[in-house]
């Protein structure tokens, strides 16, 4: 079972991915939105009736509102990178966290990544023990990893490789 910690830790990851996402897809002119739609108490087979019973009526969301939620954002292309609360009758667009200065602005916004040249990160994280293919080599001898390695992914070398480095999905032709 999943404690309800876990469970908003969850959420904020969720949020978190939907943002950054969401911001650099929009950034690269990506015809991709990504955005987080956060439903509130819902009544449905997932939640006991005791459960929902408990719960007033006024703080419990319709399904048709998280439905409406859902055709927002697919009629505007221009929602992406958002978190949408729906919660008993309201759809809430939940502002980001403010930055507390300039360089906590500048670490997340990636803006650092403009400059790297993927090749030489990728070198360094080999020379560190790092391992951005999903398996280290020993002798000829392959062992998996234990979660310490990037995504990986079998592409040639495109365009479209060199894409995925700039979203930090490192790629290898192994």
């Amino acid at each position: 079972m999943i404690s309800v910690n876990s469970f908003k830790l969850m959420i904020f990851q969720v949020i978190g991915l939907a943002r950054s996402l969401g911001k650099r897809m929009q950034e690269q002119n990506e015809p991709i939105t990504v955005n987080a739609i956060l439903p509130g108490m819902v009544a449905t087979g997932i939640l006991s009736d005791e459960i929902v019973g408990n719960v007033p009526e006024q703080y419990r969301t319709p399904a048709s509102l998280i439905v409406q939620a859902i055709k927002d954002v697919l009629v505007d292309s221009s929602i992406t990178g958002q978190a949408i609360e729906c919660s008993g009758k309201d759809i809430v667009f939940r502002p980001p966290p403010h930055y507390v200065n300039e360089a906590s602005e500048y670490t997340a916004s990636g803006k650092y990544r403009d400059s790297l040249n993927p090749d030489a990160v990728m070198r360094f994280g080999e020379k560190a023990g790092k391992v951005f293919n999903g398996t280290k080599s020993h002798d000829d001898e392959a062992t998996e990893c234990n979660g310490d390695s990037a995504l990986h992914a079998k592409l040639p070398e495109t365009s479209q490789s060199q894409k995925y480095r700039e979203y930090g999905l490192y790629v290898s032709d192994k």
